[in-house]
């Protein structure tokens, strides 16, 4: 006698033929949980469905009753309760009711198919069958559909061929616009959008690193470090004794020669680049008289620097430098902003949604599966 295994029988070759449930031997007996967050007509319909099967597939009756045996069983490790198989295995001649005549306009019944939420879906059912609408329930959160994702999500903005909303973000501005695109969202919205980005990156770093109160205070700290820290008659007597100094003094002298006074110097006897040596140490002498009076200069920097004009060239540079950021430079920059930190946020994600799951379910706010 040989055996054949088909998807759901098992064929035994002995002359005669005789069915029978057949299981892989990977077979777990897993079936809907009796505690899980579906409606009581889907459990009972899990116990009419393997019944039904094993009564009208098996042949033999000694078989018949072992997979009785065996579902009760297997039904019993997931929750299912006696009065569950009662309810469920109830002859058909009391299941069914009297048949009675409808009028015509009962006979034609809407039908709608709603979320499954224990408690609520069932006291809809109920008012709904008042206006002669029948209603089907579907699971609404599986863990399948929590669990099992073979792929990855696209990013917001990757895809292609869409319509998309753009919303102006002036003040007391409440236009929207729409349009469509073949593109993915990023390269189109970024390139229509991406002179009011650049124009906000200009804001922000004004705003953040060159408002006037921070330029002020910075300033007035730096030049007073430089008025602290600096002995200014050594630094002039530095700068008077440097090569830029030296090769300035040479070129005024040179020229000293083709000016009215230097032809009256030249008429004297006198070459103006022999007054060199005495040059040099008048204007060292001269600046460190100065140094004191720079020194109280430098520690009222408002006396020699211009806040609001010099952010104004600050901003007008930006400006300048903002016309050389293209939309693809643009693009670059948002990408290099968000990506390093794209592990993080989903790590985090998690972290916070699975706090978020233990704070509900222990609470009793989350449904049990």
């Amino acid at each position: 006698m040989s055996q054949v295994p088909d998807s759901s029988l098992l064929i035994e070759k002995d002359g005669r033929l005789q069915f029978e449930v057949y299981r892989k031997p990977t077979h777990t007996d897993q079936y809907l949980a009796f505690d899980s967050h579906h409606p009581l007509e889907h459990k009972l319909a899990v116990i009419k469905t393997l019944f039904h099967r094993a009564d009208n597939i098996i042949t033999s009756d000694t078989a018949k009753t072992d997979e009785h045996r065996h579902l009760r069983g297997a039904l019993g490790k997931c929750g299912y309760q006696r009065w569950t198989f009662n309810k469920a295995l109830k002859p058909s001649d009391q299941s069914k009711k009297t048949a009675k005549c409808t009028p015509l306009t009962n006979r034609n019944k809407a039908n709608i198919t709603i979320p499954y939420v224990q408690g609520v879906s069932e006291k809809l059912r109920r008012i709904f069958q008042n206006f002669n609408i029948a209603t089907n329930f579907k699971p609404q959160s599986t863990l399948r559909q929590r669990l099992v994702h073979p792929k990855d999500r696209p990013r917001k903005g990757s895809k292609a061929d869409v319509i998309y909303r753009l919303k102006c973000e002036e003040p007391n501005c409440n236009n929207t616009y729409i349009g469509e695109t073949s593109r993915s969202l990023n390269e189109s919205v970024i390139p229509n959008r991406y002179r009011e980005i650049r124009a906000k990156v200009k804001e922000v770093i004004m705003e953040m690193f060159f408002d006037e109160e921070f330029l002020e205070k910075y300033l007035s700290h730096k030049l007073m470090e430089v008025a602290n820290n600096v002995d200014m008659k050594a630094k002039v007597g530095e700068i008077v004794h440097s090569k830029t100094v030296d090769r300035l003094i040479d070129e005024k002298l040179s020229s000293l020669g083709t000016t009215p006074e230097g032809q009256l110097i030249l008429k004297m006897g006198v070459d103006p680049k022999s007054l060199k040596p005495m040059i040099k140490p008048f204007l060292q002498g001269f600046g460190e008289d100065l140094a004191p009076m720079i020194k109280e200069t430098l520690s009222d920097p408002m006396q020699v620097i211009d806040v609001s004009k010099l952010r104004k060239e600050m901003e007008k540079y930006m400006n300048s430098r903002m016309e050389t950021l293209t939309e693809q430079r643009v693009t670059s920059l948002l990408e290099a902003v968000i990506r390093p930190h794209l592990g993080w946020i989903i790590v985090w994600g998690c972290v916070f949604g699975g706090l978020i799951g233990i704070i509900t379910q222990a609470v009793g706010l989350a449904p049990s599966y």
